[in-house]
């Protein structure tokens, strides 16, 4: 029935908002200074899984939620500095107007902030700023560190880190020498 065709595109649409699809931080300002999988440590130098990207820019420079969520932490880590967690879990409503929530299949990481604008048990929006890009924890200079999660519903955990940049829809430049074009801090 057309009924239960508009229920299941509402309930993808729904689904879609709560995938990490944009960029979490405006892509004019930043550049990806490190990918994910091994590299070389910048503080052992030996060779180390970076289980994220980082994304370099100014401090202060706004970072956003990638999908919609819930903000599962908001903490301070020694290596990680300042940490923004988002489960992308999905909040449905029924006929009658019940609110009920879905497991997500995803979570994402913010590191390395200078400043959390969020706080646990807070809802967020795609695109809602959660924090500012900072130089916090164990780094060598400002930058974001972005992470996404997978979550297995079956087994109801997380299995292991992806590649954030499989998600990024928008383009974010791979070099530094990019920097040179970004706008002049006020």
């Amino acid at each position: 029935s057309f009924a239960d065709i508009q229920r299941r595109y509402l309930e993808r649409e729904g689904d879609l908002r709560h995938f990490p699809t944009i960029s979490p931080v405006p892509s004019d300002k930043v550049w990806i200074s490190s990918n994910f999988g091994y590299r070389r440590d910048p503080f052992t130098g030996r060779r180390a899984f970076h289980c994220g990207i980082d994304l370099a820019g100014r401090t202060g420079t706004p970072i956003l939620a990638t999908a919609d969520g819930v903000i599962s932490q908001a903490y301070h880590d020694p290596y990680l500095g300042k940490v923004v967690v988002i489960e992308h879990d999905i909040q449905e409503r029924d006929e009658q107007g019940a609110v009920s929530i879905r497991e997500g299949l995803y979570q994402t990481e913010y590191a390395h902030l200078s400043g959390i604008l969020v706080k646990p048990g807070e809802r967020v929006v795609r695109g809602q700023q959660i924090g500012k890009m900072g130089n916090t924890g164990r780094s060598t200079g400002p930058h974001l560190h972005y992470a996404v999660r997978y979550r297995d519903r079956r087994r109801g955990q997380y299995q292991g880190y992806e590649n954030p940049r499989l998600f990024l829809l928008d383009q974010i430049p791979v070099d530094a020498r990019v920097a040179a074009w970004l706008p002049a801090e006020d």
